[in-house]
């Protein structure tokens, strides 16, 4: 086997969680806030407010706590509105983590609470807006944290591979990477919205491959989701390594990729030992 030249990199949930769906990170930092919710009404929230969210006015320009607290805050909307959430909840948040094992720690498991009845009191003004503030910090804290240690990685690395991500995202993704300190550290960015190419069409692959000059056997795909990121790239002959991660939303053969990680730091290792 060549020797690995090159990584191909997910964004969402490789180099900013290892492998945590960001709608587990937003189920954790709603239940530490003490806003119980299903688990199921949660990410069919989530789910809208990502269709969503590529046509909002000015998304180009959110960094990484904008983009967050746009979509915080469309949840709460949509929680509000199928009546999951009650308005006197959102008034009352207090942002107090009070320590206890999250009930999305597994990231399937739903809250168990009763449901909350719809309140017909409209909000208070601003209550939705603090609610959102304290839930984007609750959730962008780990993304921050996890990226930190991806910087260090990708730093660590960087005489021995040439990096690129290839990430499904919005067209802000270059401004979160800027702003996020992860844009020096990586030579090429094929994002969704920018070069209109979705995983797991293989066309975005080959573009990537392309860029770089290299053969599929010298590059290595790293990433948390089976469908998008391992098996079409692995149908092309690049190394696969899947960050298992909390595996919400899992669809695809688990047995297909080439190495299981629990992380980043891993795959690199991995691939940096791989003749």
């Amino acid at each position: 086997m060549s020797p690995i030249r090159a990584m191909l990199l997910d964004f969402g949930g490789t180099l900013d969680a290892d492998g945590v769906h960001w709608s587990t990170l937003y189920a954790r930092a709603f239940a530490a806030a003490g806003l119980a919710l299903e688990r199921k009404d949660l990410d069919r929230a989530f789910l809208k407010s990502e269709d969503e969210f590529e046509a909002a006015p000015g998304v180009e320009s959110l960094d990484l706590d904008g983009h967050v607290a746009w979509q915080v805050h469309r949840i709460l909307e949509l929680l509000l509105q199928a009546g999951h959430l009650s308005g006197h909840c959102v008034e009352d948040l207090t942002g107090v983590v009070n320590g206890s094992p999250s009930p999305y720690d597994s990231g399937v498991q739903a809250a168990d609470t009763a449901q909350q009845a719809p309140d017909p009191r409209p909000l208070a003004p601003g209550s939705l807006d603090a609610a959102t503030a304290r839930l984007t910090e609750l959730a962008v804290q780990p993304m921050r944290e996890a990226l930190a240690v991806s910087r260090g990685l990708l730093g660590k690395y960087r005489e021995r591979f040439t990096f690129a991500i290839v990430s499904n995202f919005t067209p802000n993704l270059h401004v979160i990477l800027d702003k996020e300190g992860v844009a020096p550290l990586v030579d090429h960015v094929f994002c969704s919205s920018s070069v209109g190419l979705r995983k797991p069409d293989p066309e975005i692959f080959r573009l990537a491959l392309g860029k770089l000059g290299m053969a599929p056997r010298e590059v290595a795909m790293v990433g948390d989701s089976l469908t998008a990121d391992i098996m079409p790239a692995k149908a092309l002959g690049l190394t696969t390594c899947w960050i298992r991660g909390d595996r919400v939303f899992i669809k695809g053969d688990e047995g297909a990729a080439d190495h299981e990680v629990s992380g980043l730091g891993q795959a690199l290792k991995i691939c940096s030992t791989t003749e």
